[in-house]
């Protein structure tokens, strides 16, 4: 991955910064945008239709272990991102295996799903916060195939406020390895 290049403005925005986390970097770009008569809107009011709702997709249905986890891991995920770590958590016999930090969803899951070793429940929330201007919760078709690899057995997500990009592939994926799909 390259660097990116900053121009003069960019490389003082960022020198002010108190934080450089996501959120903070992308709120000072909207209101530099805005500063130039630029409104940024709620993208998600353009992509209803990718919005994951609420229950189970596809044929694969959680036990009830792994309903458990999945809860627990829905509170921790609010949790971490309240405090603005990350959106996605793996959980196994209600243990915390990783939290997303820095490194993204498919790393957090690599390394969480290393440690439970096979079944891990992978959850990916919205963040108290979130602001859906410039940044919703999403997952597709590489997600599963991470999962696949490292033998995690569930993906939940939060019902209305996630992202499923190719939503009959990432089904169809799902069904064919085993793989439960499912919001809360």
């Amino acid at each position: 991955m390259r660097r990116p290049k900053f121009d003069a403005r960019a490389i003082e925005l960022l020198k002010q910064a108190k934080r450089l986390n996501d959120d903070a970097v992308m709120l000072m770009a909207v209101s530099e945008l805005e500063k130039i008569g630029v409104t940024v809107i709620d993208q998600t009011i353009f992509i209803k239709e990718l919005m994951v709702p609420t229950g189970v997709l596809g044929s694969v249905k959680p036990t009830k272990e792994q309903e458990d986890d999945a809860k627990y891991g829905f509170w921790v995920a609010k949790a971490m991102g309240q405090v603005d770590i990350g959106q996605t958590v793996v959980i196994k016999n209600k243990m915390v295996m990783a939290v997303e930090a820095i490194e993204g969803t498919d790393k957090c899951i690599e390394r969480g799903a290393k440690i439970a070793k096979k079944g891990a429940v992978v959850v990916k929330t919205a963040k108290p916060s979130q602001d859906l201007r410039f940044d919703v919760p999403a997952f597709g078709l590489a997600t599963l195939k991470t999962m696949k690899k490292y033998k995690a057995s569930v993906i939940a997500v939060e019902a209305n406020n996630t992202i499923i990009v190719d939503k009959a592939k990432v089904i169809e994926y799902a069904n064919a390895h085993n793989i439960v799909v499912m919001a809360i």
